[in-house]
C-alpha cells in the first residue's frame, strides 16, 4: 500500500494492524446513512470548493477496504483534496477520512456536521507517542473522544500528551457505557487511552477495530476537490 506508512505490529490503531496511517489516525463518525452523509458533506463543501474555483467530483469505489483507501491516495503534505466516505454495518455510521499526510483533521468536519445537518457526530483521535528523546523524530501521544448532539458538543474525554508529561481531561454529562472509576487511577494513560477509546465507540455502535465492520457491501464514495487553483494551493 505505497503512500502510507509501514506496518508496525507494535502500533495499535483502528484496525489492529492500522495499514493506513496516518490517515487512520483521527476520524469522524457520522450517524447516518452513507448517501445522507454525502448530502450533507457535498452542501458543506461545496462553497469551499467554489472560493478556488474548484469543483467536486464524486467517485463510487467498489471492491475491498484497501481498494476505498488506495482511491485517497496521493496524500498532500499541506492541503488535503479528498475525502473518503466509508460506510459501516447496516449503514448506520459513515466515518469520514482524508488525504492529508499528516493524518485526518476531521474537527471543523465533526462540528459542522453536527450544527448545520443535525447529525449525530462522534469524533475520535488515536495518536500513540512515539516521540524520540530528542524531540526530533515521531508524535505527541493523544487520545480523544467527543460526542456531538443536539447541536452542540455533549462529551468529551481525552489524554494528550504536553512537552513533559500526560494530561487528563473530561468534560460534559458521562454517557451511560463509561467506567468512571477509571478516572481516579494513578497513572494519567490508565484513565483513558487506546483500549479505553475502543470500548468508548462500542458503546456507540461503532466497532472501530473490526475491519469487517466497513464497507459491508463493497461501497464507498470519494469526494475530490479539482481544480487549477486548488492544485495551487496544495503544491
Amino acid at each position: 500500500m505505497s503512500g502510507f506508512s509501514d506496518i508496525d505490529e507494535n502500533v495499535k490503531g483502528w484496525f489492529s494492524l492500522d495499514k493506513w496511517r496516518p490517515t487512520t489516525r483521527a476520524c469522524a463518525f457520522i450517524h447516518a446513512s452513507l448517501d445522507d452523509t454525502l448530502r450533507s458533506f457535498i452542501d458543506w463543501t461545496t462553497p469551499h470548493a467554489a472560493r478556488y474555483d474548484a469543483t467536486l467530483r464524486v467517485h463510487e469505489i467498489t471492491g475491498t477496504v484497501d481498494d476505498a483507501f488506495e482511491a485517497l491516495l496521493p496524500l498532500r503534505p499541506r492541503w488535503y483534496d479528498k475525502h473518503l466516505l466509508l460506510p459501516t454495518k447496516d449503514d448506520k455510521w459513515t466515518a469520514i477520512f482524508d488525504n492529508q499526510s499528516q493524518g485526518t483533521e476531521p474537527h471543523s468536519l465533526a462540528s459542522s456536521m453536527n450544527r448545520l445537518y443535525k447529525h449525530e457526530v462522534v469524533y475520535a483521535v488515536d495518536i500513540p507517542h512515539t516521540l524520540s528523546k530528542d524531540k526530533m523524530h515521531g508524535s505527541y501521544g493523544c487520545v480523544n473522544f467527543v460526542y456531538y448532539y443536539g447541536e452542540e458538543q455533549r462529551r468529551g474525554v481525552q489524554v494528550t500528551r504536553g512537552h513533559s508529561r500526560w494530561e487528563f481531561g473530561a468534560y460534559g454529562e458521562p454517557l451511560p457505557f463509561e467506567d468512571l472509576t477509571l478516572f481516579d487511577q494513578r497513572r494519567t494513560t490508565n484513565r483513558f487511552n487506546h483500549d479505553v477509546l475502543l470500548r468508548y465507540l462500542l458503546g456507540m455502535g461503532i466497532d472501530a477495530s473490526n475491519e469487517a465492520f466497513y464497507m459491508p457491501n463493497s461501497r464507498a464514495i470519494i469526494v475530490e476537490e479539482y481544480g487549477q487553483n486548488l492544485k495551487e494551493v496544495s503544491k
